[in-house]
């Protein structure tokens, strides 16, 4: 890929306008390449909807766990109708 192709892939970095050592920083720095990726749109993007699947996730477990009492008594009986000698 072409540095002219990363730059209109990649507007945000412009990695071609990076002195020689700020890139061999990134090459041999994860903590400074992980800051540098976090700072893309599109991380933060994914991170904001990994908060908000988290939150609904949370919302559903809740919900489930409000169900589970009410339903335990039609559960007792499913069972016992199921465990019944057959006449």
């Amino acid at each position: 890929m072409s540095t002219s192709e990363l730059a209109a892939e990649f507007p945000q970095v412009l990695v071609a306008a990076l002195p020689r050592d700020a890139l061999e920083d990134l090459l041999n720095d994860a903590q400074y390449l992980q800051a540098i990726v976090h700072t893309l749109p599109q991380a933060q993007q994914i991170t904001q909807a990994q908060a908000e699947l988290g939150s609904a996730n949370e919302a559903l477990a809740q919900r489930n766990v409000a169900l589970q009492e009410p339903l335990m008594p039609v559960r007792q009986e499913t069972q016992a109708a199921l465990t019944r000698p057959v006449r």
